[in-house]
């Protein structure tokens, strides 16, 4: 019996250190992720999202506004003003509704946006 405990243990050891690693490429992933002037937006948040998704199923969860700072964090310069604003009239919400309002005002901007050099 206490070499089956032994080899549990192992296991135990081993497929945490797998979970740790994957859990740690992902949030670097998250951490670090930012949108060009020129990529869609939508697609943008919506693979954030999944990201942060995917930490959540392996049981590491964050905040609602440490999520919402993460993907203002990463759009790029064009919504400048819209953080601002987001800031100050800052409501509870889901990603969900976040995207929406985003996807918004992506839609008033595009005749001001200008596009980027390499698209």
């Amino acid at each position: 019996m206490p070499r089956a405990r032994a080899i549990l243990l192992h296991l135990q050891k081993l497929y945490g250190e797998k979970i740790r690693s994957i859990r740690y490429e992902i949030s670097r992933k998250l951490f670090r992720y930012k949108m060009a002037e020129c990529l869609d937006m939508d697609k943008h948040i919506l693979n954030m999202i999944r990201l942060t998704e995917r930490l959540e199923s392996l049981n590491f969860f964050m905040e609602a506004d440490l999520q919402d700072d993460l993907i203002l964090q990463s759009l790029s310069s064009s919504f400048s003003q819209f953080i601002i604003n987001y800031h100050v009239t800052k409501k509870e919400h889901t990603l969900a509704k976040l995207l929406k309002v985003l996807t918004l005002a992506q839609k008033e901007m595009k005749g001001k946006a200008r596009r980027c050099s390499h698209c």
